[in-house]
């Protein structure tokens, strides 16, 4: 019964949400754990390979603190080629659906998402640019930038992560960084 009441108080204070997130890997029940260990309820509480809604309220934060935010809702969703959801997405995709959440309707693909944004140089990057990766004279992958020297990406061999811009694979690939005016 105290279980019961506890995830309809949660599902109910959740109400609302624009997004459904599965959390359903080791990495997101820890997030989930952290987000209510204050309170004495542990992820498997909130939830048992089920959807669970979470809706940042964003207080005088600027748009990259809420892009960053709002983007470390999707760590751990697999890598899926042409993948638009929770059960699997594609760089893209990922960036898409993190502006969408807060209002900007970006382009479907990397390339479309490079032609659309300003050229900034490296040093002017903020929380919230893009940075684009490019091989052969082709855009073929695109993530965000979140500070401290880190991306936020959807990497085809672990899903949505935070990387660091010194990674060899990102080193080797960084083409540029664009801005969402």
């Amino acid at each position: 019964m105290k279980k019961t009441i506890i995830i309809l108080f949660i599902s109910l204070s959740l109400s609302g949400c624009s997004l459904s997130v599965r959390y359903s890997s080791e990495v997101n029940k820890k997030i989930i754990d952290k987000r209510f260990s204050n309170k004495g309820i542990k992820s498997d509480e909130v939830i048992n390979e089920t959807f669970y809604n979470y809706e940042y309220k964003f207080d005088n934060q600027t748009l990259g603190n809420q892009l960053v935010e709002y983007s470390k809702n999707w760590l751990g969703v697999p890598y899926m080629y042409g993948g638009t959801s929770t059960d699997g997405i594609d760089c893209s995709a990922f960036v898409k659906n993190v502006f969408n959440h807060i209002g900007y309707d970006l382009p479907r693909t990397a390339a479309q998402q490079y032609d659309f944004t300003k050229k900034i140089d490296r040093n002017q990057v903020k929380e919230g640019d893009l940075i684009f990766f490019r091989r052969r004279d082709k855009i073929f992958h695109v993530g965000i930038y979140i500070g401290n020297n880190k991306i936020i990406h959807a990497s085809t061999s672990k899903g949505v992560v935070i990387q660091d811009l010194n990674n060899n694979w990102i080193k080797s690939n960084l083409f540029a960084f664009g801005r969402i005016d």
